[in-house]
């Protein structure tokens, strides 16, 4: 994932997680801005949202990066499927949205 930004031209610096019990830190910066990593293990749209779900409990992170390595993934219906939940506890507004979809940077939504 580091050396996908970093080809891309991003400054990746992946961090060190080991804190205090129940202390949530994020995984590093990109550019220089907090990030929350998530993982899809499936591609759809559900999955999606829930990795987004899981990047908006690090109150810290300004930018979500999800990194799936499936054939297909439901990008922008799961991101339709997170801003549903606006107004709730789950949702928060992330400078930037970042998919990384193997090995390139593919997709960002900015606010």
């Amino acid at each position: 994932m580091q050396e996908v930004g970093f080809r891309e031209g991003h400054a990746v610096i992946l961090g060190d997680e080991s804190s205090d019990f129940n202390v949530k830190v994020t995984d590093g910066t990109w550019d220089g801005k907090p990030m929350e990593i998530a993982t899809l293990t499936t591609g759809g749209a559900s999955n999606v949202r829930n990795a987004l779900k899981h990047c908006a409990e690090k109150k810290s992170a300004q930018i979500a990066v999800l990194y799936c390595n499936q054939e297909t993934c439901e990008f922008v219906q799961g991101l339709g499927r997170y801003y549903g939940l606006k107004g709730t506890s789950q949702w928060r507004q992330f400078e930037e949205v970042v998919l990384i979809y193997g090995k390139r940077v593919v997709t960002y939504h900015r606010r």
